[in-house]
């Protein structure tokens, strides 16, 4: 019998966001690797299994976040086993914002092992319900801050615009002090291409914990340089009003304005 990989999440919310699936696969695993955010995730997780072993080792501080991710990739891959289950535990969703999960996964595969990925409570989810969001309204955009940045992306600013990490933004390297945020100042310039510098935006943290409200800082976007910005920070900027229903395509559609749901215009 072939051995097997599982990535999961802990969810965002600490001892209350692991799903019984995920509990399962870490209870009975042989051997568990884990990588959180808080001490209340991790002693959680190490109570389900004795074998439980952090990943958070594999940083250090200054060095690129991408040789950190490569040194959990090789701890993970290399210690595989036939016959054995191996789980690792990571922050959020295992497949949101996570470069080393799918290289795991991969490599696990080209090795010869099964492996799979278990879905769990992401940022993105606690966004929406905190904000009272719907991203089906105007539709949702999501990058990560840098990457817009460098690859100037192409954005629809009658669509919702999310934007991670903004705290991180311009720097790629792992900083256990802190980050500076001096790039925060071009993601604004990028932003006034598109939208008027009085347009209101978010900056958002889900919370961590159950006893604690989410951060939720609303501010003019010309002020968003000087607004307070954490390495766990989000950018939530609001859609400008909406086009009209296109006539055009509703006869293309064979459909007429009372076939479809048409929301007041905020």
């Amino acid at each position: 019998m072939s051995g097997t990989l599982t990535v999961v999440g802990s969810g965002i919310k600490a001892g209350a966001h692991l799903t019984s699936e995920t509990i399962s696969w870490i209870t009975t695993a042989n051997k568990v690797f884990y990588l959180v955010a808080d001490p209340v995730s991790e002693f959680q997780i190490k109570n389900l299994n004795a074998t439980c072993e952090s990943l958070s080792d594999c940083y250090r501080d200054g060095e690129s976040r991408s040789v950190a991710y490569e040194r959990m990739i090789e701890r993970v891959v290399s210690s595989l086993s036939p016959n054995q289950t191996t789980v690792v535990v990571l922050y959020g969703h295992p497949g949101v914002f996570v470069y080393p999960s799918f290289e795991m996964l991969s490599e696990a595969r080209h090795r010869g092992y099964s492996a799979i990925m278990l879905p769990a409570i992401s940022a993105d989810s606690c966004l929406f319900a905190d904000l009272e969001i719907d991203p089906a309204r105007d539709g949702c955009q999501s990058f990560e801050a840098t990457d817009f940045l460098l690859h100037e992306r192409l954005f629809d600013p009658r669509s919702l615009l999310i934007l991670w990490q903004i705290g991180t933004v311009g720097d790629g390297s792992f900083q256990a002090n802190g980050y500076r945020d001096t790039a925060i100042v071009k993601l604004v310039e990028a932003l006034l291409d598109k939208y008027p510098e009085a347009h209101e935006v978010i900056v958002y943290e889900a919370s961590q914990y159950a006893m604690f409200d989410p951060v939720i800082n609303k501010c003019r976007l010309s002020e968003l340089a000087s607004a307070p910005i954490t390495p766990i920070s989000t950018l939530v900027v609001p859609p400008i009003p909406r086009r009209p229903v296109s006539q055009k395509a509703l006869d293309r559609l064979g459909l007429s304005r009372g076939d479809i749901i048409i929301e007041k215009e905020k």
